[in-house]
């Protein structure tokens, strides 16, 4: 990368960790978790011995997938190197949906990611710490379209310094 004081993000997208780690964020932090879902009219779907009537609404959500620990072990763990170790383990996230009803501002989202993380998690910028923040506070407790952790946290918070 060359040593221009703002990276692009065409650069940003190169380096396998910070790829890494935004997409386990996003595969630990869900995206739209609410269930969409899609009715079938014409064709009687069938899955393993099971069919399904059409019209029948079907639908699945986020959270069931990453956290499935099958396909991600120890899944509440922030672990960047499984996508390293396994880049296929990609085609199980969908943190903006799939499809016809795929966020049309995906590419801007991974832009924001990108360079958001590089601006303010730059080495020597600023120092974190966690303030008065728990596991509770990040936990999922209630599906309101996105997660949401219990009713009285105030959400994470962090001194700067």
């Amino acid at each position: 990368m060359d040593e221009s004081p703002t990276p692009k993000w065409s650069q940003l997208e190169q380096l396998p960790y910070l790829s890494a780690c935004i997409t386990e964020g996003l595969r630990i932090g869900y995206g739209v978790s609410h269930r969409m879902q899609r009715l079938f009219p014409d064709n009687v779907l069938q899955y393993n011995d099971i069919a399904i009537p059409t019209m029948t609404a079907v639908s699945m959500t986020s959270v069931l997938v990453h956290d499935n620990p099958d396909l991600f072990p120890e899944p509440r763990t922030f672990k960047p190197e499984r996508f390293l170790e396994n880049p296929s383990l990609r085609r199980y996230l969908f943190p903006f949906s799939r499809g016809t009803r795929q966020c049309a501002g995906l590419n801007m989202a991974y832009a924001e990611f990108y360079l958001g993380i590089t601006a303010v998690w730059a080495p020597g910028r600023f120092e974190w710490e966690l303030f008065e923040t728990g596991e509770r506070d990040v936990e999922t407790a209630h599906d309101f379209v996105n997660t949401s952790p219990w009713l009285g946290s105030k959400g994470i918070r962090v001194r700067v310094n």
